[in-house]
């Protein structure tokens, strides 16, 4: 029977009590000294029974708290834990205090105490200001024996019964369990009248008059809430003068060309156009060596459980690089004839990714010195992601310090900062021109009508090939090669196709599946093995302060 009552007792006990937290708060006493201007020194004691050896106890502190539905943040400075060592760390709403000595572990009778200032912990109704903390918050997942806590005024508000109110309880309630008394000379005092389980806290209301400290402006509270918003519009206005002086360019008048600009390769003239490396700028320097007698590429039929399977490449070197070509050509070149003069495109499969970004690299770095831009706009350009980074991280702490609307602006700003890159880069007088003259010829190859493409044919029998690198380069291979249907019987000299049988494909068979493969190209070039990983009213726990703690 005596069993049965024990069972009944634990399932009717809160939580908390029966949470194993290894020690008991035997008596919390708290101290507040309010100052004039209104900052709180606040001063706890802990006399704790540790009932297994423990390092020490930790203390959480709220920073954030939600009034009239809107998320407010006190600020809490000059933490001191005398006769023992402390870390802090800030957490998203709420300090963590943790005390005790990791490489040390303690038992029985101890006594802690914790010092630390507040800041902005003020109520302003329109009628009253009002002093609301929380002395012993709803978090602690120990019993506390008892409770004392005197909070001094300097300045003394001269209270009447009524003015000022104690709660006790789990959070939300509105227990009395706790004494309170005005004794004087600003100073009010109470202790608790029970114990009290886990999770039980106890709460001062006190109300002042209403020009008891300093109340802060329309301006002050305006700029509290939307001063920081100032610095991402400074950061936005300077990114756009930035881009009006350093970034912008001259308006440029684009006339048809059927011609590349000379001394510019396929690679370069993509990664030019648009700003930025793509893989297909690369790939771009397969039939560009093709069209230079360097290498033949050869369709063949994979066999796969002795059947065909779909078609892919074989490259076929012929000659050497000639001397002089720029870094990333011979960094593809040589990579791709590593082992011998004939690689089939399979051989490749997860070994070449390192060849594409070595050569990216390359590829930028390339078209940076060809003079084409001002030194002074590639400078800014490179810091960009740096300010956009920091910009970022700005707003998160902005986010963490409830300023809202300066974390999305710093956010906004942040991200500018990355979309910029592109647009900060101005064009000197010789970019100006090779850039004029791609982009028209990027235009004619998007809309080259054939009558126009059967006179450049019978005024240069290699146009096609010469062009075709280029067009891969601009993202528009399948399309060029399709303008040319019907023009050729044959395909280019160095490609050589096959079917189930073997045997030289036409034109229309070359136009079909070129584009395809070079796509195949670009999925195996850059292939990579998977990696694998995985006032009026009040309640326990309404106002400022509280938190709670626990050992460790």
């Amino acid at each position: 029977m005596a069993r049965f009552f024990f069972l009944i007792g634990c399932l009717l006990a809160p939580a908390g009590w029966l949470h194993a937290e290894y020690f008991t708060i035997r008596h919390y006493a708290i101290h507040m000294d309010v100052s004039a201007s209104g900052v709180f020194s606040v001063e706890e004691t802990l006399d704790v029974e540790f009932s297994q050896e423990r390092h020490g106890i930790y203390r959480t502190i709220p920073t954030a708290y939600r009034v009239d539905g809107k998320k407010v943040r006190i600020r809490i400075s000059d933490v001191e834990t005398p006769r023992w060592p402390m870390e802090r760390e800030w957490e998203l709403d709420r300090l963590l205090i943790r005390i005790g000595d990791p490489d040390r572990y303690v038992s029985g009778r101890q006594q802690y105490v914790i010092r630390y200032k507040v800041r902005k912990a003020w109520l302003f109704p329109e009628e009253h200001t009002e002093f609301y903390w929380n002395l012993v918050g709803n978090d602690w997942e120990v019993p506390i024996d008892s409770i004392s806590f005197t909070i001094r005024f300097e300045k003394d508000p001269g209270l009447q019964e009524g003015d000022f109110r104690v709660f006790t309880g789990y959070r939300g309630d509105q227990g009395s369990d706790a004494t309170i008394a005005y004794t004087g000379e600003g100073q009010i005092s109470g202790a608790s009248t029970r114990p009290f389980y886990s999770q039980e806290g106890l709460t001062v209301a006190v109300r002042l008059p209403v020009d008891y400290i300093p109340r802060p402006s329309e301006t002050q509270l305006f700029l509290a809430k939307y001063g920081l918003l100032a610095i991402p519009v400074a950061l936005l206005a300077f990114i756009l003068i930035l881009w009006e002086r350093i970034g912008r360019d001259d308006p440029t008048i684009t006339m048809a060309e059927y011609y590349p600009p000379e001394g510019i390769s396929p690679s370069e003239a993509g990664a030019f156009l648009d700003d930025k490396v793509d893989n297909r700028d690369l790939i771009a320097l397969i039939p560009y060596w093709a069209s230079e007698g360097l290498l033949e590429i050869h369709e063949v039929k994979e066999k796969v459980l002795f059947v065909f399977s779909d078609s892919s490449f074989e490259f076929v070197k012929l000659k050497g690089l000639p001397a002089g070509r720029p870094a990333y050509e011979e960094i593809i070149f040589e990579g791709l004839f590593r082992d011998g003069d004939r690689v089939r495109l399979s051989d490749l499969k997860d070994k070449f990714y390192n060849t594409m970004n070595s050569a990216r690299t390359k590829l930028s770095k390339t078209v940076k010195e060809k003079a084409y831009y001002t030194s002074q706009s590639l400078r800014f350009k490179a810091w960009f992601p740096v300010f956009g980074a920091l910009s970022l991280a700005a707003g998160v702490g902005c986010v963490f310090i409830s300023q809202i609307f300066a974390g999305m602006g710093m956010a906004v700003v942040g991200a500018l900062f990355f979309i910029m890159q592109r647009p900060m880069l101005r064009r000197t007088k010789l970019g100006s021109q090779v850039y004029q003259k791609l982009r028209g010829f990027r235009e004619f190859v998007d809309k080259a009508d054939r009558l126009r493409l059967e006179r450049l044919l019978q005024e240069d029998a290699g146009y096609f090939e010469k062009t075709l690198p280029y067009a891969i380069a601009f993202g528009m291979a399948k399309a060029w090669s399709k303008k040319f249907d019907g023009m050729f019987t044959e395909p280019p000299s160095w490609y050589y196709g096959a079917s189930m049988h073997g045997g030289v494909s036409d034109f229309g068979h070359f136009s079909e599946n070129f584009s395809s493969g070079m796509k195949e190209v670009q999925s195996v070039f850059t292939s990579s093995p998977s990696s694998s990983g995985s006032g009026g009213g009040g309640s326990s726990g309404g106002g400022f302060g509280g938190g709670g703690g626990g050992s460790w």
